[in-house]
């Protein structure tokens, strides 16, 4: 219900205390209109702070997953990393191993599985570059392991050479390409070729 003059007049109030009752009324209204205005501004500023409030929320828990995700990433890269550097130094060890004179591969494959790969070097080109220390290590630290291999060739044939004898089929299997040509005759004579 509104404060009207007519309802003032109505009970009995002079035209002085109708002006300043009404005047009052008036201070007040004006007061409450603009401190109601002054909080829906407020109010309109809190639901835009909020809303941005949770936009970066929002934002920081993606950015939060997306750091664990590339975290994640980073680790597997480098595992992959130290896996395939693993293999190659165990590759290159196993060949090295086999130049410093171990014949056997079970004997080869201990001696990477035991080894210390973090003393292998390598280059920019990623080659071994202390390959003759690593050879001599292997040497000194596996003795037992390191065999000295020499090849020996076939002992050469020595078939009768000479007076013209026939030559057998078994002597024939012998003799070398150059003895059969410098034997021709005995040949022919014993395979019975005219």
């Amino acid at each position: 219900m509104a404060l009207t003059r007519s309802m003032l007049k109505s009970m009995n109030l002079t035209e002085e205390q109708v002006n300043a009752i009404i005047e009052a009324h008036t201070d007040t209204v004006e007061g409450l209109k603009k401190e109601n205005s002054a909080l829906k501004a407020a109010s309109a500023s809190v639901e835009e702070v909020t809303k941005e409030r949770d936009s970066l929320r929002d934002q920081l828990s993606r950015a939060g997953d997306a750091a664990k995700v590339q975290a994640d990433f980073d680790a597997y890269k480098q595992q992959v990393a130290k896996e395939k550097a693993d293999a190659l130094n165990h590759t290159d060890l196993l060949e090295i191993a086999r130049e410093a004179g171990v014949a056997r591969e079970s004997f080869r494959s201990m001696i990477a599985r035991d080894f210390d790969m973090s003393k292998i070097q390598r280059g920019e080109d990623g080659k071994v570059q202390n390959r003759a220390e690593l050879l001599e290590a292997i040497k000194s630290n596996y003795p037992d392991c390191v065999s000295e291999i020499t090849i020996d060739g076939t002992p050469k044939a020595s078939p009768p050479i000479g007076n013209d004898k026939p030559i057998t089929r078994d002597q024939l299997k012998t003799m070398t390409p150059d003895q059969i040509n410098a034997n021709w005759a005995a040949v022919k004579a014993g395979l019975g070729i005219k």
